[in-house]
């Protein structure tokens, strides 16, 4: 009887302290490394109903919608250091409940040599039910000891991911860590005699943007490209579907994605950079024969977050057509915050936040935050989600990359 109390009382310190995925997989350990682990947003996940006699969990896992700055370097490097210590701590409890089973499994063995030598045959039903209550909560302890596996396999993914954040920041903060003050687009660097392209911090000018900030921006790390005699500051970036941009407002305001890869940069972050001078825009496109073309605005901006980041741009210029038909009414809509009221919602049928303009007249003629297919097909009503620039390939083509990026308007 020991053996079984010993499973009963893991299972229920397990419980008490832990919660597990929807899919069994435990994400967190509750008050483990809370003060290293400061995120306001958490993802929480429930696993399936249990069978009597077996656990059921729930685990939450912070996450966050905002990329990280230079001031929040040192809350990554906490973050990577905790997840390494809960790595070790799952890989210990992994062990230790191995070690349990190869218990429970020896004292049943023992326990089926007591019934075969004992004279009091009036205890082998009991036994018999004992061992098969056994059987069942040792098939919940190697349940469980799986999902412990699969959490140190998930912790080694966090661990990876938050790295390459923690890389990236050191990357860009050692990129600009001769310039003295930070500056405030990629092309001061560039006219810094900085030509190679890649993570660097910057820091807008809002002297003289109105409406000012409620609070003076920090700094923070971009993607610059260095070419054609400036340094454009990468505001967009799709190339494979990594990241998932049907995101929601708060996340598209703040940003998301990875500046290496595929990220957008975040509306109040653009708002900044696009107030704080005149600018231009250039997006660069790539189909699936790796033809490419390019669209230039001599005059991009967006509004706050009042007036909806609405959408202004000036004179195009391109190989790949006007995407842009409306030049200036165009608010950005999502899915879950609609700005025109006349109107459907076009975030939601479209998928992704972009600047959308008459759900009546088709809602835009591109969309570069749309859902990334990795194939297309004319005429295949899947791709009207996708990542659409119609004057190009048509509303019916989702494209294989594109970027769009900022220099001023000056150069």
């Amino acid at each position: 009887m020991a053996g079984i109390y010993l499973i009963l009382l893991l299972c229920l310190h397990v419980q008490a302290n832990a919660h597990v995925g929807r899919d069994g997989m435990i994400i967190e350990q509750e008050g483990a490394r809370q003060d290293a682990l400061e995120s306001d947003h958490q993802h929480q996940v429930t696993s399936p109903s249990a069978k009597p006699g077996q656990c059921s969990y729930t685990f939450t896992v912070p996450t966050s919608d905002q990329p990280l700055g230079q001031g929040q370097l040192d809350r990554v490097q906490k973050e990577v250091a905790a997840l390494n210590d809960w790595k070790y701590q799952v890989g210990s409890a992994v062990s230790r409940m191995e070690d349990r089973i190869d218990q429970v499994e020896k004292w049943t063995d023992g326990l089926d040599n007591k019934v075969e030598k004992s004279n009091y045959k009036g205890t082998v039903a009991d036994v018999a039910l004992l061992k098969e209550q056994q059987e069942e909560l040792t098939a919940s302890l190697k349940t469980l000891t799986l999902h412990v596996q699969s959490l140190n396999n998930t912790l080694g993914m966090l661990v990876a991911e938050k790295a390459k954040t923690e890389t990236t920041l050191k990357r860009g903060i050692m990129n600009t860590k001769d310039l003295g003050e930070y500056p405030k687009d990629c092309s001061n660097i560039y006219q810094e005699g900085y030509t190679q392209s890649g993570v660097y911090m910057i820091h807008p000018d809002v002297s003289s943007i109105v409406p000012k900030p409620t609070a003076p921006p920090d700094p923070f790390p971009v993607y610059c490209i260095m070419q054609n005699n400036t340094g454009w500051t990468v505001i967009q970036r799709r190339e494979d579907g990594f990241t998932d941009f049907q995101q929601n407002w708060s996340q598209y305001r703040n940003g998301f994605g990875h500046l290496n890869r595929e990220f957008w940069l975040g509306n109040e972050k653009i708002y900044l950079l696009t107030n704080q001078d005149r600018y231009k825009l250039r997006i660069e496109m790539e189909d699936w024969d790796n033809e490419v073309a390019y669209a230039e605005y001599d005059r991009f901006l967006i509004e706050d977050e009042s007036q909806t980041y609405r959408l202004r741009v000036g004179n195009y210029n391109g190989t790949a057509g006007d995407g842009f038909v409306n030049k200036i009414h165009a608010d950005l809509t999502h899915h879950n915050r609609v700005f025109q009221s006349s109107d459907t919602d076009c975030g939601s049928d479209k998928r992704g936040g972009w600047w959308y303009y008459s759900y009546a007249k088709g809602c835009q003629r591109s969309n570069l935050n749309g859902q990334y297919y990795s194939e297309y097909g004319p005429w295949d009503h899947r791709f009207d989600y996708g990542i659409r620039w119609n004057p190009w390939k048509g509303n019916r083509y989702s494209l294989k990359s594109v970027k769009m990026m900022i220099a001023p308007a000056t150069q």
